[in-house]
């Protein structure tokens, strides 16, 4: 389960892929049909790129140990990469 909801966009984005050879492809291969496909897989790339899920490195882990140390307060937001 945990798989599933971690790789959602990759599933839901093959499941469209499918979806849409099923119904191109189900009258025979044409050249038009291909040339939808390929920019159907490169529509769906370049849309996963930006939102797959990635681990950020902290920007600036330096300068909140000083606000820390220094009696400040402090926000912390902790996001999870997924």
């Amino acid at each position: 389960m945990i798989w599933i909801n971690h790789n959602s966009s990759l599933i839901l984005g093959i499941g469209i892929f499918a979806l849409a050879a099923f119904f191109l492809l189900r009258d025979g291969l044409k050249l038009k049909d291909v040339l939808l496909l390929c920019g159907l897989l490169v529509l769906l790339v370049l849309l996963w790129l930006p939102l797959r899920p990635r681990q950020k490195l902290p920007a600036q882990g330096a300068g909140l140990l000083v606000q820390i140390g220094a009696g400040l307060p402090v926000l912390l937001e902790i996001q999870s990469p997924y």
